[in-house]
């Protein structure tokens, strides 16, 4: 049996978790209100093997396989987020959309343009539902460095960032949370540095301790990362670090905190998903 702890938190790995039936590399992973799994399956919709793949897994809370979504609407899934509502936030990287699905993975609504690039997204990394502001907040990454605003439907308007490595610019703004009172957090992948700004785009701060950090997630106004190196590291809102652990092989593309305090890990090489059991204290 191994175990990582994160600052006074302990946690039990158990590693292969969740049954993943499909061929698709494992790119995200995240949880439903009702503690459902949902598993983001990467794909090239271009080669025929692979059109085939279910975008999304589900599976029950034990890990095990339930079901997968029909009729994808995914070409290129990256990464996934639910909102407490139990919306599903799927970006389609190089289809250059967000697909957002209700919690049955029905397709609810599409954000910028389906192959158009630039449209306004550039090859997106993350989406995210800010609950303070009921925004959805896209980190636009890969030939983009920008983050967007999504308001309404189809209102969609830059909020910071441009090309460069100073305050406010990124190198691959992989993926995106906020805090409890809305301040956003940038895993700023290419920099080796968290961004922190304000609801309205200004620049607060930068945690430099990492090294191209990959997933985010927030708990109890603590910040999660995952790293290259590879790390799982767990920071306070204003930067301290609290914890680190090396809990993965090769390093976390995908991560989500369950309701009971576990964390869930997707790797993509190998394929396959880790689970932190939190122990008693």
């Amino acid at each position: 049996m191994l175990r990582v702890a994160l600052g006074d938190k302990t946690y039990r790995i158990e590693r292969p978790w969740g049954e993943l039936p499909q061929d698709g590399l494992v790119s995200d992973v995240a949880v439903l209100p009702d503690g459902d799994v949902l598993v983001l399956q990467r794909r090239d919709a271009l080669i025929a093997a692979q059109a085939q793949i279910a975008a999304i897994l589900r599976l029950h809370p034990d890990g095990r396989y339930k079901g997968a979504s029909q009729g994808d609407a995914i070409f290129d899934g990256h990464k996934m987020s639910v909102d407490a509502a139990g919306r599903v936030y799927v970006v389609d990287r190089d289809a250059h959309q967000i697909v957002q699905y209700n919690a049955r993975l029905e397709v609810e609504a599409r954000y910028g343009r389906l192959h158009g690039p630039g449209q306004p997204f550039n090859s997106p990394c993350d989406a995210w539902f800010c609950p303070t502001t009921s925004r959805i907040l896209v980190a636009d990454g890969y030939a983009a460095s920008l983050v967007h605003v999504v308001a309404g439907t189809e209102v969609i308007t830059p909020l910071c960032g441009e090309p460069g490595s100073g305050p406010g610019q990124f190198i691959t703004p992989h993926a995106i949370r906020t805090l409890d009172d809305g301040r956003i957090v940038v895993a700023d992948r290419d920099n080796s540095r968290l961004q922190i700004f304000t609801p309205a785009g200004q620049w607060l701060r930068d945690i430099t301790d990492v090294h191209k950090p990959m997933a985010l997630a927030v708990l109890d106004n603590e910040i999660y990362v995952t790293d290259q190196v590879p790390r799982l590291s767990r920071f306070s809102a204003d930067g301290r670090l609290l914890g680190r652990a090396r809990a993965v092989l090769n390093g976390a593309h995908g991560m989500c905190i369950c309701a009971n305090g576990d964390i869930l890990l997707s790797e993509i090489a190998p394929r396959r998903l880790t689970r932190l059991v939190l122990e008693p204290a």
